[in-house]
């Protein structure tokens, strides 16, 4: 008994580590404290600079339609280009790309958007002042130390247009700049390194309700354009020195239907324009990273680029009558990416005392570029330019080098403990083996362990030598039972199996369907498919309910839920809100016979499924249920066999559940419209929370179907297939790419190293959705009044 339960433990010890080391590995914040800053830049080009970013503007639109005011900046006054934005294409990862210069951690979404997982440094930090105005999502993000800043109420991102006054949003930003400028402006009339950022949301917020091919949206962006003329103008009669630099671009961009996150051109193509002082004049188009304008704002204003930098000063955008200044920041560039070098080599746990050959290479050259300081030769700039290639090389290879050396870590460590559960499966009688070679084992993994942590004495990096001595730890595990055990699988065979998969011919198509669609036709097609489910539904209870008012209730349940959906009635102020709190109660009416509260079940869930659907999940919540309902009920025993069967089912089922919906397509990219019959006001913990209770229904009636075909406690071969299963799922979870590929990698890993715990959880929450009555409580009371009487 006590060994069981040191496998138990052990196991969920395993199976917590494996998943924290993954995630840990891959959503590690790249920011490292402490980095040495480079020097300030003298003489700079501009003593201030002002930062206007439009949320949500996508340059095909932009282009197509250009606003007066910008039109003629790009031709005549400054340099114009496409900033190219990566995923995920959202607010927050595209301001911190632009401020700071580095792509965040995505796991900043576990905080709402609302906090630093870590802090880090922005060209903010490295201005003498600044101030900012905006979004209450994004302002706060920066607003610290000598950081001003102000936004207006959260109530006031409603994406319901018909209540217009859109442009407040943008018009509330240009008013606090104007009184800015009027009343605190002559403050730092003659100081340097100033920073002015105009966060600007009506385009994103336009966009997601009105979509951006609108007339709402084009007007937006001429509103905007307006504004900044005359902001323009007001900052040049006040300040009246040419010394304030202008830069406009945008943090992503959006797609026709409104949505942004993925990976689109439209997505991820965004205008940038800088104009003003220090800035070039050239009527063509020069592109960029949106990580390269970071340095841009550092080297207009001579501030230190940011110690957590990964973008390329543009110096293409840079007045090219000051060759030595470019050079100088150029040169800035190239060492504050050499000490990102440094340190991410070092955070390798690499001997400190030995400087890698790629590092060692890029002092040799900023040595040698240090020495023609006064030298102004476009050679000079070239050989600037290829040396930060090389740095920027050198940073992507010591962090993909420390990502491989940890998955190299955690896979020998799952292969230990895949290693021990087959044996424990297996399970055979132990065999007797020489003591000697058991002892000589044990102090050889031993010692194996006190070399790790010699070698890593000096470590910077904790983590790191924590993974091996777990590798280490597993492994030796895993060898010392199997030296003791005789691992011999008996051929499984399966007897008087029933065909219980015609229906699934229905549900193998819609792991086929796309989950996020964009044409209009097919969207129709979807909206049918929704109107057809709320039929099918009608019809089934039509058939199956026998009595008359519980079929007038379910029957007006459903009518309310297609009336709500189809928008005929609004239901955010309570009848959507109804529907989904009283569904408990509502299934709790039905009788605790299997069968008949299996029917309460379906019918309860369906009415907040279809009022959360995203696509067509309401139509495969429908043939789920219908193909379930062909599962025989049965009380007698189950062989071993057939309990396993049973588990792989219920695991295939839950995966088709999550996977085979477009369920993915709510976290993919962030769409207003997914909970548009409960909220339109940004709240995105309502949201989230929304979004999960739809993920999580189809789920529900999985759990409550296991209650009618039997229940196992035969997880052990179930676990040893996820297991094996979720290996090379380790090599798939990626930091980078849309919330629908970061999405999906860690759905995959974390389902597969999960679901036979999840099975287990589904079976034991879903035991009050069958088993609690209404009925039976009512008659306990009564009872215990009696009594007490």
């Amino acid at each position: 008994m006590n060994h069981n339960y040191a496998f138990i433990i052990w196991g969920v010890l395993m199976h917590l580590i494996l998943l924290w080391g993954v995630l840990d590995v891959n959503f590690h914040s790249p920011i490292i404290a402490d980095l040495p800053s480079v020097e300030v830049l003298k003489n700079a080009p501009a003593k201030r600079l002002i930062l206007f970013v439009a949320d949500g503007l996508r340059f095909r639109t932009f282009i197509e339609e250009s606003p007066n005011f910008l039109k003629y900046v790009m031709s005549d006054k400054g340099v114009w280009g496409v900033s190219h934005t990566r995923m995920p294409t959202e607010s927050r990862p595209g301001i911190v790309a632009i401020c700071a210069g580095l792509y965040e951690d995505p796991s900043a979404i576990f905080k709402g958007w609302k906090e630093n997982p870590v802090d880090f440094d922005s060209i903010f930090n490295q201005s003498q002042f600044s101030w900012a105005w905006g979004s209450p999502d994004i302002i706060p993000i920066f607003t610290k130390d000598n950081i001003r800043g102000d936004s207006y109420p959260p109530e006031w991102q409603d994406f319901d247009i018909m209540k217009g006054q859109i442009w407040r949003l943008d018009s509330w930003v240009f008013d606090k700049y104007l009184n800015w400028l009027r009343e605190e402006a002559h403050k730092v009339k003659h100081s340097d390194r100033v920073i002015l950022f105009l966060h600007l949301l009506g385009c994103d917020t336009t966009g997601h309700t009105a979509k951006p091919y609108s007339r709402e949206y084009t007007d937006n962006v001429n509103y905007v354009d307006r504004k900044i003329e005359e902001v323009v103008q007001m900052t040049e009669n006040f300040f009246g020195d040419n010394a304030t630099a202008y830069v406009f671009t945008a943090d992503h961009g959006m797609t026709d239907w409104g949505s942004h996150g993925s990976g689109s051109t439209d997505e991820t193509e965004t205008p940038l324009i800088t104009w003003g002082a220090g800035i070039n004049r050239l009527n063509s188009r020069q592109d960029v990273e949106q990580v390269d304008i970071t340095p841009l704002i550092s080297s207009l204003i001579g501030a230190p680029v940011p110690t957590n930098n990964e973008g390329v000063l543009p110096w293409q955008y840079l007045n090219a009558t000051n060759l030595k200044y470019m050079n100088n920041a150029l040169l800035n560039n190239l060492k504050q990416l050499t000490h990102q070098v440094k340190a991410n080599r070092e955070m390798n746990c690499e001997d400190n005392g030995f400087a890698d050959w790629r590092e060692a290479q890029l002092y040799n050259k900023i040595s040698v570029l240090e020495k023609y300081l006064t030298t102004d030769s476009r050679g000079r700039l070239k050989e600037t330019v290829d040396t930060i290639e090389l740095a920027k090389e050198s940073l992507l290879y010591f962090r993909q080098y420390q990502r491989s050396r940890f998955l190299i870590y955690l896979s020998t460590m799952w292969l230990g403990w895949i290693v021990l559960l087959f044996v424990k499966i297996a399970g055979r009688e132990r065999l007797t083996i020489n003591r000697l070679i058991l002892w000589v084992a044990d102090v050889a993994f031993v010692c194996i362990l006190i070399t790790i942590f010699i070698m890593h004495k000096d470590c910077r990096n904790w983590r790191l030598p924590c993974y091996a001595s777990l590798s280490v730890i597993s492994f030796w595990s895993a060898l010392s039972i199997g030296m003791l055990s005789t691992a011999i699988i008996q051929r499984i065979v399966f007897k008087n199996a029933r065909n219980l998969f015609w229906t699934a011919l229905s549900l193998a198509i819609f792991p086929l369907l796309p989950v996020v669609e964009p044409y209009p036709r097919v969207y129709i097609v979807f909206v049918f498919f929704r109107l057809l489910s709320i039929c099918i539904m009608i019809a089934i209870v039509a058939v199956k309910i026998p009595s008359k008012y519980k079929k007038a209730i379910e029957i007006s349940r459903l009518i309310i839920t297609g009336l709500t959906y189809f928008e005929v009635i609004d239901g955010r102020r309570w009848i959507s809100w109804a529907l989904l709190f009283t569904t408990p109660l509502h299934i709790c009416t039905y009788s605790t016979k299997l069968e008949k509260r299996m029917d309460g079940v379906i019918l309860g869930l369906f009415c907040p499924l279809a009022l959360l659907s995203a696509s067509y999940e309401p139509f495969f919540f429908v043939f789920l249920a219908i193909h379930l309902s062909y599962w025989p009920r049965t009380n007698t025993y189950f062989s071993q066999i057939l309990c396993i069967l049973n588990c792989l089912l219920q695991m295939l089922y839950t995966l088709l559940c999550f996977f085979g919906t477009g369920n993915m397509a709510s976290i993919s990219s962030f769409d207003p419209s997914w909970t548009r019959h409960f909220i339109t006001v940004f709240s995105p913990f309502i949201m989230f929370s929304l979004i999960l209770l739809k993920i999580s229904i189809p789920l529900m009636l999985v759990g409550c179907v296991s209650h009618m075909i039997g229940s196992s406690n035969i997880f052990l071969a179930v676990l040893l297939l996820g297991d094996c299963l979720s290996l090379p799922f380790v090599y798939c979870v990626t930091p980078e790419g849309s919330w629908l590929d970061i999405g999906s990698a860690i759905s995959r890993f974390t389902i597969a190293i999960s679901l036979p715990c999840l099975l287990l959880f589904l079976y034991y929450i879903s035991y009050p959705l069958m088993t609690f009555s209404l009925y039976t409580l009512k008659v306990r009371m009564l009872l215990e009044k009696k009594h007490i009487v």
